[in-house]
């Protein structure tokens, strides 16, 4: 894989996870890829509670939070999503 982040790609360091969820295709794996993108989405949420200045970044992170979800639920037939 290349690295994203130094084509100009990746403008938030959580994107990382996040790409490499989306790129994983072995199912058991994404399981660990999926969890670990959550958790770092989490954590720099938690980060951003007092920031004023972060409106792009938190689109960004529900654009991200709504990707996971979409993995979860058809590629991992994750069994507690209700049909959209």
């Amino acid at each position: 894989m290349t690295n994203l982040e130094s084509d100009g790609l990746s403008r938030f360091g959580w994107q990382k996870s996040l790409r490499e969820a989306v790129v994983e295709v072995n199912p058991e794996a994404l399981k660990q890829k999926v969890a670990d993108a959550e958790l770092a989405i989490f954590e720099r949420l938690q980060e951003l509670c007092s920031a004023t200045d972060s409106a792009a970044e938190r689109t960004a992170l529900q654009d991200a939070s709504n990707t996971l979800r979409v993995l979860k639920k058809e590629v991992l037939k994750y069994p507690d999503w209700k049909p959209d």
